[in-house]
């Protein structure tokens, strides 16, 4: 029997077990950890469409009007905001002295109103005497709660649009990042700016690298390398659920 207990303990077996128990419970703490993290994290990103654009081809007579009013250029960019932290922010967080600003710059716009947010009630979005800026008010923006921005105006594709201001425990106002063309260079450049496409791949290659080192001390090979491999792989693993916990709720692509 203890003759057995030993063979046990010291085979390739035992080993590997250990190691996904370790895995496991090393996976499990940053789970808890993540869930742990009380933190205000205001997040923003933007995705632009030209609907129509003047053109000297175009026939004489031809004009594109908004409400009446005729316009060279008429663009449309949904702004999405959202707390991708799990701390609540709330109305008593902004700051009266550094208020929540959305500013449209080196354009003219034509209207700016909220056409959807989680929860519906509460959020408001009202122009300022500057020129171009509207004040952001909310009750309050849990975990994953948003307010969709609907701007008009007479920008074009690269139109700057930002939100500044300050929110009580948070460090600062993330901005994302959502390319625009439908060009298929565009196309692959979204994809591979987009957040989910960089956490499925670190995820696949840090699996892969954690599978390969565990497969090779499963036959009995400890090289330096082999732990290092291991130990990448964790540390990636790692990075995947600290950068990328905490996506944007709704899709701009379809929205706009």
């Amino acid at each position: 029997m203890q003759q057995t207990i030993i063979n046990w303990a010291t085979s390739p077996e035992f080993a590997l077990l250990g190691f996904v128990v370790a895995l496991v419970s090393f996976a499990a703490s940053i789970y808890f950890y993540l869930r742990s993290i009380r933190e205000r994290r205001p997040s923003f990103l933007t995705r632009t469409l030209v609907l129509v654009e003047g053109s000297p081809h175009h026939p004489t007579g031809l004009e594109f009007t908004y409400k009446g009013v005729p316009q060279s250029r008429i663009g449309v960019t949904k702004v999405l905001f959202w707390n991708a932290g799990q701390e609540a922010i709330r109305k008593t967080d902004l700051s009266d002295s550094d208020p929540l600003t959305l500013i449209v710059l080196k354009t003219n716009v034509l209207n700016a109103s909220i056409i959807d947010s989680k929860p519906r009630l509460g959020s408001t979005l009202v122009a300022t005497e500057e020129l171009n800026e509207f004040r952001l008010n909310f009750e309050y923006l849990d975990h994953g709660d948003y307010i969709l921005i609907q701007i008009v105006h007479n920008g074009a594709l690269d139109v700057e649009i930002g939100i500044i201001g300050k929110i009580i425990g948070a460090k600062r106002i993330y901005k994302d990042y959502y390319p625009d063309d439908d060009a298929a260079l565009a196309e692959l450049a979204r994809k591979l700016a987009s957040a989910n496409y960089y956490k499925n791949w670190n995820m696949a290659v840090a699996f892969a690298l954690i599978a390969t080192a565990g497969f090779q001390l499963f036959r009995g090979h400890y090289a330096w390398y082999v732990w290092l491999a291991l130990a990448f792989g964790v540390f990636l693993l790692f990075a995947v659920f600290v950068v990328y916990r905490s996506p944007a709720p709704i899709s701009l692509r379809g929205a706009a």
